[in-house]
């Protein structure tokens, strides 16, 4: 009969978090690195580098330094789709939302922003802001806002911490500049050592990296935003649909005539069965056909926006 092998530091982290998923510690309480060390035979080392793993994946905490417990904390399920000025709403369903920390600065774009606005000259807003969300007011997510100070008569108030009902957001709609699209580039990385402290990071836990562009009607952008959340507290939820069916989804928000959306739905049924048919050419022959009072040109900022 041989031998199990020894024990180590990732063997007994995922032994104990087999445990925690099963509820079998009393009360929370997960047990120490003294505890881990007699009931594993390791060294107090490995120990310490078990329940370190379990931290960095935000299983456990450890409070003043004493107890260590299972930490109850529910992923905040970041939405990918209906976002563009309802960000936090949608994310977080009336879980409450701290702002921890905030500074704001005015300057030119980062080489890396300047593309952006097509090289030209520009200056900018800069909002950085720390937030926590329940009770624990444990930081979530880093974000740093750029807005162009331009579009504003008295760019002062980009500047403030709080800029009244709605944000930022709201301030540009009041001008008629309002965010109508937003592209979002996601990366993964380790953060640097000033956002893993800012954050309050243990060793060996990723972040999320993304960046969101913010684009009027015209196409121009007017807020890009880049934003550090913690992977341990986010989920990033994508929901993706056939670009024909997510504009006449918009068609169905704006159809004047519900038999005319009826009409819509049964042609594009037909149109999605006949072969050969490029599918913008059959959406907007079939908007034309069940548009009613609807202009050419309102179709064609439908199907070709």
């Amino acid at each position: 009969m041989t031998d199990a092998p020894p024990w180590t530091a990732r063997s007994i982290a995922d032994e104990l978090r087999k445990k925690i998923e099963n509820q079998r510690f009393t009360d929370n309480v997960v047990p120490g690195e003294e505890k881990l060390q007699e009931e594993y035979s390791v060294s107090l080392g490995t120990a310490r580098k078990a329940l370190g793993i379990l931290r960095a994946e935000g299983l456990i905490e450890t409070r003043q330094g004493k107890k260590t417990y299972i930490r109850h904390f529910e992923r905040i399920i970041r939405h990918g789709q209906d976002r563009v000025g309802h960000f936090w709403e949608v994310d977080l369903e009336g879980r409450p939302k701290r702002l921890q920390k905030f500074a704001s600065w005015q300057g030119s774009p980062s080489p890396d922003l300047a593309p952006y606005f097509a090289n030209m000259p520009v200056n900018l807003a800069y909002r950085l802001r720390t937030y926590s969300v329940d009770e624990d007011q444990l930081p979530v997510q880093i974000a740093l806002t750029r807005v162009p100070t331009g579009l504003f008569h008295d760019p002062q108030i980009l500047l403030e911490e709080d800029t009244g009902p709605g944000g930022v957001f709201q301030r540009l709609a009041d001008i008629g500049r309002a965010p109508v699209q937003a592209d979002e580039f996601v990366n993964t990385r380790m953060p640097t050592p000033a956002e893993a402290h800012e954050l309050k990071l243990r060793d060996g836990t990723p972040v999320f990296e993304i960046r969101r562009i913010s684009l009027d009607e015209h196409g121009v952008p007017v807020d890009i935003t880049d934003m550090i959340l913690s992977s341990t507290a986010y989920t990033l939820h994508y929901n993706v649909l056939n670009p024909a069916m997510v504009r006449l989804k918009h068609l169905a928000d704006t159809a004047p005539h519900e038999n005319s959306l009826d009409a819509a739905l049964h042609l594009l049924n037909a149109a999605q069965r006949t072969e050969n048919s490029p599918p913008h050419t059959s959406l907007k022959n079939m908007l034309e056909l069940v548009g009613g009072d609807m202009s050419k040109k309102r179709l064609n900022v439908l199907i070709d926006p």
